[in-house]
């Protein structure tokens, strides 16, 4: 399977697909409200395509603020990575990733981080299976006022 891992930007044949794959990632947005972001955003896309088609993305930034369990800043951070269903299991999020690691060596940083929902196992465990290191658990709370 020949995949190829290249940025993707608002100008990219490839934005509406990227669009598309977030809604599968984050469902509670809209379509029109994740262009917007995405359209806008300063994060970093890079997308892996198989003949010619988006089948996979990694969203990047570098964060300055304090991330847990850093000890450099600024840190890159990976904010969202998905493979569509049909090709999971193929090695293709271990190559977005390594693309973002590249990326971030290129701009001195020393640190990537990630975070994943506690329920999320397949994440946890693949994050794991890539090298990363589980530093803490948060529990999250909020009080409407």
């Amino acid at each position: 399977m020949n995949i190829n891992i290249e940025r993707i930007d608002r100008n990219s044949v490839y934005f509406q697909r990227l669009v598309e794959l977030g809604i599968k990632l984050w469902p509670d947005n809209s379509y029109n409200d994740l262009y917007d972001e995405f359209k806008n955003s300063n994060h970093i896309f890079f997308g892996a395509t198989f003949n010619n088609y988006l089948i996979g993305f990694i969203q990047i930034s570098i964060r300055t603020d304090y991330v847990n369990g850093s000890t450099t800043s600024p840190v890159g951070f990976i904010e969202g990575i998905f493979v569509d269903e049909n090709y999971r299991k193929k090695g293709i999020a271990r190559k977005l990733v390594d693309r973002a690691v590249s990326y971030f060596k290129n701009e001195g940083i020393k640190e990537i981080a990630s975070d994943v929902l506690i329920d999320n196992i397949d994440s946890q465990n693949f994050h794991k299976s890539i090298g990363f290191e589980e530093i803490e658990r948060v529990v999250c709370y909020i009080k409407r006022i």
